[in-house]
């Protein structure tokens, strides 16, 4: 077992050979990290913006005034038996209300006070998934009863973002692959260049008969510390970046929220992660 000391004794001694160069990786792992960062926030976001009811498979139809029961019973049994559609929901304004706190949050000043009487009644249509295409032939069709005043479907920031999922998707597992690459170059150059540094006295060690973990722990322990120090603080950038356009952008206080704190430690793992791959392959070499 390698004693802490031993380790520490090490570390110090490698930042005060190096102070500027190690500072200079600490900053490029805290901001590769901060990009991985917003990056999985973002393919999270248009995840999430999938998964509402109406940005997905669904479209709301607002009805004109408050028709009659009778009116309203025709209404669904006419949408239901349209081609594509799978069914078809009565929303009154109370439960579309009910629906709107449950999405964006009670305490969203959105709907905080909002009276429900202010709002529409509204026909929820979910289709069949073989019939998504034909959404804005459905929608119009709809549009042509005389009882509906407007037809929504992928409209909106959480629509536009949650039909631009897959696009969304495969860029970011695009700059994820180049961060996590570049990540591994930072931490395979500083721990390269380390052991460059000390290849006699490495050299010694072992023919003094030093095992190998003995050897290239403290250079193991330098570079795990490097990433998760740099994902931490790259994670606090990318919040504090995120949470600050939030922040002057008050249209969207309360739809869009924060990253949580599930999406910072994946990051920090996947972090660490590279480091120590990025650490093994300099050892090896």
């Amino acid at each position: 077992m390698i004693h802490p000391r031993y380790l520490c004794k090490h570390l110090a001694r490698s930042f005060l050979a190096r102070p500027y160069g190690s500072l200079f990786a600490l900053l490029a792992c805290t901001l590769a990290i901060a990009q991985l960062a917003i990056t999985v926030y973002i393919v999270d976001l248009a995840r999430q913006a999938t998964l509402l009811p109406v940005s997905a498979s669904s479209m709301i139809a607002y009805l004109k005034d408050k028709p009659p029961p009778s009116v309203l019973a025709g209404l669904k049994d006419s949408m239901g038996r349209m081609e594509g559609v799978s069914r078809v929901e009565f929303i009154p304004r109370r439960a579309g209300l009910e629906r709107m706190k449950q999405w964006l949050g009670p305490d969203n000043p959105l709907v905080e006070d909002l009276d429900p009487e202010v709002l529409p009644d509204a026909f929820e249509i979910l289709l069949k998934q073989e019939y998504l295409i034909m959404a804005p032939v459905i929608a119009g069709k709809i549009k042509g009863f005389p009882e509906i005043e407007d037809v929504r479907y992928n409209k909106g920031l959480m629509g536009r973002i949650a039909s631009s999922y897959k696009g969304i998707r495969s860029g970011g597992i695009l700059i994820a692959a180049l961060i996590t690459l570049s990540l591994g170059l930072i931490v395979f150059l500083s721990i390269r260049i380390t052991l460059l540094s000390r290849g006699q006295e490495i050299e010694i060690l072992g023919i003094l008969g030093a095992d190998a973990a003995f050897l290239y722990a403290p250079y193991v322990v330098e570079a795990l510390l490097l990433g998760i120090t740099g994902g931490i603080l790259g994670s606090l950038a990318a919040r504090a970046a995120i949470n600050a356009v939030l922040t002057h952008m008050t249209l969207l206080e309360g739809v869009i929220g924060a990253p949580n704190m599930r999406e910072m430690v994946v990051v920090i793992g996947f972090a660490a992660l590279c480091s120590l791959a990025g650490a093994l392959i300099a050892i090896k070499r």
